[in-house]
């Protein structure tokens, strides 16, 4: 498993539980999320899509965030 935060102390906080066969890494994934295409065959969300549609700045368009992550994340899906 791979988990992207914008926090660095949440990433933190993945790092030391008890799941050590996975890798975490910071990434907006408003932004796209960082992946070679069909890397990975399903993907989960718990607690991250929500604060896509929530503005942080006021440069954000959060409809356009949310169009660039599922973009992105469908890319990185292999589907057989």
């Amino acid at each position: 498993w791979v988990g992207f935060d914008v926090s660095r102390s949440m990433l933190e906080l993945a790092r030391g539980s008890r799941l050590k066969s996975g890798d975490v890494a910071e990434a907006d994934i408003g932004q796209g999320v960082p992946l070679r295409a069909g890397v990975f065959d399903g993907a989960i969300s718990i607690s991250a899509v929500q604060w896509l549609c929530v503005k942080q700045t006021p440069n954000q368009n959060p409809a356009k965030r949310l169009k660039i992550f599922f973009k992105s994340l469908r890319k990185c899906l292999a589907f057989d």
